[in-house]
């Protein structure tokens, strides 16, 4: 008996099935067979498990950006249903909630990022849970300018007047430093691969 993703792909074209060669493809500015198809967030429990026809949970093991509505796994699996060429590993760091750091002495009160071997290892299990399946992996980070302004609770003002800018920059700057070591840490790990 064949499992619903096999019985799936059995009657899938090469044009419906995931192919990270065609997300390469346009990223280089080439034609490819169709557009690539990849989604950055589906935050929605209901949608995987009608998809993936079973129950998810959240993956438990993730410290980024929230707790994933599903594991690596069950992404990759959900995105070879659906006939997407890539999945999103988001290595953001989630610092605080919105509004959380409003002055300097909350400085001292920031969420502490993960570790880069955390998140290596992360990126790591999303590259297992596609290999083979032909689904590329694209490593997402968050923007640091956007964080900062939502971990400040200066997303909904209408301008940073006098220390409020220099404190919302020296936000921006301690979430860029930490993006930076982890993009090279990836880069590193990674290299050959990307």
């Amino acid at each position: 008996v064949m499992d619903a993703v096999s019985t799936r792909s059995a009657w899938l074209s090469s044009y419906d099935r995931p192919d990270r060669n065609r997300l390469l493809k346009a990223l280089q500015h080439q034609e490819s067979d169709r557009l690539p198809h990849l989604e950055f967030r589906v935050n929605s429990k209901p949608l995987y498990e009608y998809v993936l026809q079973r129950e998810v949970s959240p993956d438990t093991s993730s410290a980024f950006a929230g707790q994933p509505i599903a594991t690596p796994e069950d992404q990759a699996e959900f995105a070879q249903r659906l006939g997407m060429d890539a999945i999103t590993c988001d290595l953001s760091w989630s610092a605080n909630g919105y509004g959380a750091i409003k002055t300097w002495a909350d400085l001292d009160r920031l969420t502490p990022p993960p570790s880069l071997a955390d998140q290596l290892s992360y990126l790591e299990r999303y590259l297992k849970a596609a290999q083979g399946t032909g689904l590329g992996v694209v490593a997402s980070f968050a923007s640091f300018f956007n964080a900062a302004l939502s971990i400040t609770g200066m997303a909904e003002e209408p301008g940073l007047p006098g220390d409020n800018r220099r404190f919302v920059e020296t936000v921006m700057d301690t979430l860029l430093i930490h993006q930076e070591k982890v993009v090279r840490a990836v880069c590193d790990r990674f290299g050959e691969d990307l």
